[in-house]
């Protein structure tokens, strides 16, 4: 299910109805400004896949989402959280095997728990200028492949990049993909 709108927000009181009228869905793309996302009963409990897009999302969303015990894929893009700060902690996102993060402008630091995403194979991180570490967590997930950088500043590149000081994070993934950083 998509829901797009160009028009301006929707009321997440009328999302929240929306979304329980669609008990069984698997996918869900919002690309919306909602500001809030609904609780986290009113969403399907079968979503595998998600992708948040221009919903300017004020709280942080990962306390919301971590609760979807079945989510695959989480897609947070362009302005899908506007907030500096976003966690994820104990076992949150145990099926999750796929994360991208990208134009998240705001973003400064993102935590992640010792025994959140245990799963998580792929990890895509682009133009979130202003994060300024990977988060230590990234040590503990042993399931992880791939790691891409993308447009994120040298700085950033340079402490990911082997002998910088997140790469003792990371080390031990296979695939460490930089492109385009300045």
């Amino acid at each position: 299910m998509s829901i797009i709108n160009d028009e301006g927000r929707i009321d997440p009181r009328h999302l929240a109805h929306l979304l329980l009228s669609c008990e069984n869905i698997s996918k869900l793309r919002l690309d919306v400004e909602i500001r809030r996302l609904p609780e986290y009963h009113h969403l399907s409990s079968n979503l595998a896949y998600i992708k948040l897009r221009r919903c300017k999302l004020e709280e942080d969303p990962m306390l919301t989402l971590e609760k979807l015990l079945y989510l695959r894929m989480l897609e947070l893009h362009e302005e899908a959280f506007i907030g500096k700060e976003m966690f994820c902690c104990g076992q949150a996102f145990a099926k999750l095997e796929s994360l991208s993060l990208k134009g998240l402008n705001n973003l400064e630091e993102w935590k992640v728990g010792e025994e959140a995403m245990a799963s998580l194979q792929r990890l895509e991180i682009q133009k979130c200028r202003r994060l300024k570490k990977l988060p230590d967590g990234l040590r503990f997930i042993a399931t992880l492949q791939e790691l891409k950088i993308e447009s994120m500043p040298k700085t950033f590149k340079d402490k990911v990049e082997e002998g910088g000081e997140d790469f003792c994070k990371v080390r031990h993934v296979p695939s460490i993909i930089f492109q385009d950083c300045e």
